[in-house]
């Protein structure tokens, strides 16, 4: 079953993302998963506090595909640099099923 993840980055230290995004896309790929959003045009509608600098959705064709990403010896190094240079936060968990209505037209593809 479908399902997806949702990162929240805001880089602290940029010397890391030329090396992360075409390895990383390589490897998101690999296990069947599919970038949906990348994008720094994002708003909060509802509560506070600090907005990340940049939302990531991503679809994974199953739970274990997006577990199995996760857990790829080849994405350590890549994620060990990841939080290493900025703040990061992943909502590890999948949402089978979730109706996505984010429109070809609204994904904005940006440098991380």
């Amino acid at each position: 079953m479908t399902c997806y993840s949702i990162l929240e980055v805001t880089p602290t230290d940029d010397a890391w993302i030329p090396g992360y995004l075409e390895p990383v896309a390589a490897i998101i790929d690999k296990h069947g998963g599919k970038y949906l959003a990348r994008t720094t045009s994002h708003e909060r509608l509802e509560g506070e506090g600090e907005d990340p600098a940049l939302r990531v959705i991503l679809e994974w064709p199953s739970t274990e595909a997006a577990k199995a990403f996760v857990a790829d010896p080849e994405y350590a190094p890549h994620l060990a640099a990841r939080h290493a240079g900025s703040v990061t936060g992943w909502e590890r968990r999948c949402y089978p099923g979730f109706p996505c209505n984010i429109e070809p037209e609204e994904v904005v593809d940006i440098p991380y």
